[in-house]
This record gives C-alpha cells, structure tokens and sequence, in this order.
C-alpha cells in the first residue's frame, strides 16, 4: 500500500525567508529615507528615485516601529534558514535536532526582548524599580551586540556545516542529494549577501539622555562600500527564486519517492566481467580439448571413450555459453522504494526449495519488518541466491548441521544484514580478496569466482557496502550494508 504524503511543508522556512527581506528591506529604505545621514544616498543602496524618496520621507511611521520591524525581520531570516536546514534534515534526526531549533528560537526570542524599543526606554528611565547608570547601561548593549551578531553569524555557519557535513553524507538517493547540494550553495551565497548588507540586524538604535530626557536613533549601520549595492537586493531576490524551484523539485522527488513512484536507472556494466570470464573459460575449455585430443591420436587401438569426453566437455561448454549470453548485456537497476524485509522473505522462498534438496536449512525470522530501503528488488534477490547458494556449496563436505541464517540488524542511518552459515570458513588467503574477480574457494572448472564480484558491484551501485568474515569457531558470515530511506 503506497504511503500517501504531503510535504509542501517544505515551503515554510522559503516564505519566511521571502516575506523577512521584503519586510527587512521596505522597513530599512523608510528608516534610511527619515534619517538625515543618509540624505539623497538611499539611491546608491535600493534604486529609489527622487520622487519615491520624497514620499518614504514623509509615511506616517515613527522610527520605534520601524526600529522593531527591521529587528524583527532580521531575526525572522535568521529562524527562517535554520529552519530549512532542519526540514531538508533527515526524519529521524528532526527529533534530536528539534531541541537545538527550540534552544534557537529561545535565542532569537531573547534578542527580540532585549532590543525591544519599549524595554530599552522602561530600563533606562527606571521605570521597573531600578535605575542603571548611563554607562552600565550603554557597555551592557554594547556587548551584547557584541555577542549576538557573533551568535548568529555561528548558527548559519553551523547549519551550512552541518548540513554538508552530516545530511549530505546520509542521502542515499544521488539525485537528492544533487539538489541538496544545490539548495545548500543557494543558501550559502544568500546568507552571505543577506549579512553584507544588513549585518548589524538586529540591534539598539536608541540613543537616551536621563538628564533632558533626550531619545535620538544611530542611523543603520550599512556597508561602507556602496559601489554595486544596487544588485545585491536583485541578486537576493534571484536567490530566492532558485531556492524555489531547487525546494520545489526536491519537494516533488521526495513525494514521488514517499508514495513509491519514483523509480531511479542505472547502468552496470557487466559486459566487462562476462567478456573477460569467457575469454578465460574458453581458453581453459580449449586446452582440455586440446589435450583429451593429443592423447586420442597417440593411441593405437580402437578406444573411444575420449571422444565421449569430448563430447561431455563441448556439452558444458555449450551450456556454460548459453549462460554468459543472457549476461552479457548491461544490467539496469531500477531502483525503488523497497520493504527490505519482504525482499529478503521473498529471496528465502524462492531459494528455500533448492537449498533444501543441497540439504541445507535457511533460518529467517523476518526482523525489523519496517525498515525502508532504495533498491531494485530483482537484483537483490539475485545478491542472495548468490551467496545462499554459496554458503550450501561450502557446508557441501560438512557432516554435521548445515544451515544458513539470515538477520538484520539496525543501525543509526544503514540496516546490516548477515548471512552466516556453518561451513569450514574462509580460507585467510583469499579472504581479502574474495570479492575480486576469478577469486574462489572452489573448482574453477565448474565455478568462476565472479558470483561475489557480480554482488559487489550490485551492492555498491545501491551506495552500499559488503564484505566477508570468519564467525567465531566455525563458518563464515556475509555483511551487507544499506542505506535506510528517512
């Protein structure tokens, strides 16, 4: 049954973004367009003309809410990108890292509270019981915007670190994790260019006398460098709009991939391995051939049982033939999203009767029946006829119990799955090497040793991992590695 989803959700943190530079930007021209300072220059920042900078002079705002809203947006495109970052985050890390958005949100609050206008004047003017010195009061603001414009230059910088460090090395899907990274690089310029030009937001723009009871407000700290400021509020907006469309085509892949529609290609080349395994099988055919024959013409009385040996060799060779034909196409993977526990039962099953017949028992008990993985089932499967049919070929000598048992284990980000059996082991001199092509533990006559090679590179396509090990006293163990769908 599809899992139905809806995860525009993704688009919060964008429109806070979106609305927060409006907001920041409409309330800074207005402040600037009332503050002398920046008198007939405010074209050399926005591109306002005369005739619009008239009109901003003389809106019916006052400078405290003005004050309030710069902050106030300021503050709302800072929550608003550690927001993204922490819905782009994986779904089982949003729990853990909802604390660390709560603590800030906390952050950001405290900020709001403590520029606020109102509260500035009612601590400064004594008006909750205790009155400051000017100077105490001053240093205390003073260093707090200290260590708020460094607290939160830290938090972007964290949430970039963050994300490249840790979201990205867990994405399983490439195409995912393409468009994080796009998001990513879209996010990083836009904070860049965000805090070149409103770098000191939020902050305390009130300058207060007690003895005359004097409130002025300190202009808005801009950039000293105006040249070319005129772009950057262009090229924030088309940053914006980047960041849309790379959120709307993550938004709609992680829907498709959540309701199982979306079902990803990919090549192997397998052509180069059954090339080379024909070449090395016939070459080991022919000189068999060719030996059954010089033994044939150097005998002199009527025995033919070397043609029948000929025969039965060019037999199999026809069969071995026929066998690397229907491989030697390439192998196309379509991956898609997968219950890994009905995968490896439905492997089980269809193994189980053959397995049964080598006098072989396979023990699964269908553990962790939730877990969701990015594979392409029928290759899968393949990976574990493979090494089932492995395992029974290595207890084929063994004279007590021979059985294969497969478990799964869980893990943080990635699902293993063992496959032990209770042969004699791994020989230590091919163990590292047992995934290498033309590497195997039995007869290269009848085995080529590229079975495992065939499940490595399976494997590794799903951006996964295998390896092989010696359990304990006896028996070996086949690992397996795959990345967990959030």
């Amino acid at each position: 049954m599809k899992e139905k989803t809806n995860i525009w959700w993704i688009f919060i943190p964008l429109a806070v973004l979106l609305i927060s530079f409006i907001g920041v930007t409409a309330f800074s021209m207005i402040y600037m367009a009332k503050d002398n300072n920046y008198d007939n220059i405010i074209y050399q920042y926005f591109n306002v003309s005369k005739e619009m900078y008239g009109k901003l002079i003389y809106l019916n705002i006052n400078k405290d809410a003005l004050v309030k809203g710069m902050n106030f947006c300021g503050l709302a495109f800072l929550m608003g990108n550690f927001l993204l970052f922490w819905f782009l985050s994986p779904r089982k890390e949003r729990k853990k890292r909802g604390r660390i958005l709560a603590m800030l949100f906390l952050f950001l609050l405290v900020q709001a509270v403590v520029y606020s206008t109102g509260l500035q004047k009612g601590i400064y003017f004594g008006r909750f019981g205790f009155l400051p010195t000017p100077r105490a009061f001053r240093n205390f603001y003073y260093n707090f915007h200290r260590v708020t414009m460094c607290g939160n230059f830290l938090v972007l910088t964290i949430g970039c670190v963050w994300m490249f460090l840790m979201d990205l090395r867990r994405e399983s899907l490439r195409e995912l994790w393409r468009i994080k990274c796009a998001i990513l690089m879209t996010q990083t310029c836009l904070i860049g260019l965000y805090f070149y030009m409103y770098f000191s937001l939020p902050d305390s723009f009130l300058w207060l006398s007690r003895s005359t009871g004097y409130i002025a407000y300190h202009s808005l700290r801009m950039p000293p460098y105006v040249r070319g400021m005129r772009l950057i509020t262009y090229f924030i907006g088309i940053l914006l709009l980047v960041l849309f469309y790379t959120l709307y085509r993550y938004q709609k892949m992680c829907k498709c991939v959540l309701e199982e529609e979306y079902v990803f290609s990919s090549v192997i080349a397998s052509s180069e391995i059954s090339t080379r395994a024909f070449s090395h099988y016939v070459k080991n055919e022919l000189l068999g051939i060719m030996a059954e024959a010089e033994i044939l013409s150097q005998k002199t009385e009527g025995n033919f049982s070397e043609l029948a040996n000929i025969r039965a060799t060019c037999g199999e060779m026809y069969d071995r033939l026929n066998d690397l034909q229907r491989n030697t196409n390439r192998i196309v993977l379509n991956q898609s999203r997968q219950n890994l526990s009905r995968v490896i039962t439905k492997a089980v099953e269809e193994n189980r009767a053959l397995l049964h017949q080598g006098g072989c028992e396979i023990l699964w008990n269908g553990e962790n029946e939730n877990v969701i993985v990015f594979v392409d089932p029928y290759y899968m499967r393949e990976v574990f006829r493979n090494i089932f049919q492995n395992a029974m070929e290595a207890m084929s000598d063994v004279n007590g119990e021979r059985n294969i048992y497969v478990q799964t284990h869980l893990y943080d980000s990635e699902i293993e799955i063992a496959i032990r059996d209770t042969g004699p082991g791994l020989d230590p001199s091919i163990q590292n090497r047992l995934f290498n092509p033309f590497v195997s533990t039995k007869s290269t006559k009848k085995n080529w040793g590229i079975g495992l090679t065939f499940c490595k590179r399976i494997i590794d396509s799903h951006r996964g991992k295998i390896m092989a090990d010696n359990q304990g006293r006896k028996g070996a163990v086949i690992r397996i590695l795959l990345p967990v769908i959030g």
